[in-house]
């Protein structure tokens, strides 16, 4: 979790080819465009990224990533269309219980900039349980990261100086 723009997709990325596992991506958000936005296209979607995640060979890693997961609702704060959006939560949660139950080496990753959105019955112990906040860079690792993209460009006064006028840049900025 974290502000957009702070390397939560970049972090995901990282983690599957540090581990030289696969990286099977979703953009949660996406699974409700069109040309199927109906539920049937929504639960079509979503299954199809698990089936992903299984296929191939069994002792293949993967990391799977559902981006802006926050487009998956809270059921408690639904105020609209709870007979549309249960089902569509449900199959989320019978799909992640059902990955745990597989056996297959899988790392499931969901970001959000909005953590506190999040269905309580996603978050639980056993699901994605685990909370890990993706931080803005503080002045040293805003000067690091100037300095990978721009070294060439600048010299080392010129990249301390922009590390500490760029305070509150996210990575994506910088």
């Amino acid at each position: 979790e974290g502000p957009p723009g702070g390397g939560k997709t970049t972090i995901a990325a990282a983690l599957a080819r540090s581990a030289e596992w696969t990286l099977v991506s979703t953009d949660v958000g996406a699974w409700f465009g069109k040309p199927v936005g109906t539920l049937g296209g929504v639960v079509q979607r979503g299954k199809a990224f698990f089936a992903e995640l299984t296929a191939g060979p069994p002792e293949r890693g993967v990391v799977g990533f559902l981006d802006e997961i926050d487009a998956i609702p809270n059921r408690a704060t639904l105020t609209r269309d709870p007979s549309w959006w249960t089902p569509v939560v449900t199959m989320i949660l019978t799909e992640i219980d059902a990955l745990k139950r597989s056996g297959r080496k899988v790392l499931l990753l969901g970001a959000t900039n909005h953590f506190d959105r999040l269905d309580p019955a996603l978050v639980r112990s056993g699901r994605l349980e685990t909370r890990v906040p993706v931080l803005l860079p503080d002045a040293t690792e805003r000067q690091d990261l100037l300095r990978h993209y721009a070294a060439d460009a600048l010299n080392p006064a010129e990249l301390a100086t922009l590390g500490r006028l760029s305070a509150g840049a996210t990575p994506a900025t910088i």
